[in-house]
């Protein structure tokens, strides 16, 4: 049910894959390797990190609601400047 339920919100919006793909590709994969990168001085929570590791590294169309877990983890994110 949810891959046919996937399937039909990209049939029923052809733009919405190209501007996640853009999402992912520009944002989502830039904001990973600077939380990931040895030297960064941002630091997240364990989960922050997995699901921007994990979309960074997902194909859209198959992934796309892991998007989902942002909204969910957000509140998890607090910058600091320690």
């Amino acid at each position: 049910m949810f891959d046919q339920e996937t399937e039909k919100l990209f049939a029923d919006n052809p733009q919405l894959l190209p501007k996640l793909e853009l999402l992912r590709n520009r944002i989502i994969s830039k904001i990973f390797q600077i939380i990931d990168d040895e030297h960064s001085e941002v630091r997240v929570s364990l989960l922050v990190y997995t699901n921007f590791k994990i979309l960074s590294q997902t194909d859209v169309q198959s992934g796309y609601r892991k998007l989902e877990m942002l909204r969910e983890s957000k509140s998890s994110f607090i910058p600091s400047r320690d």
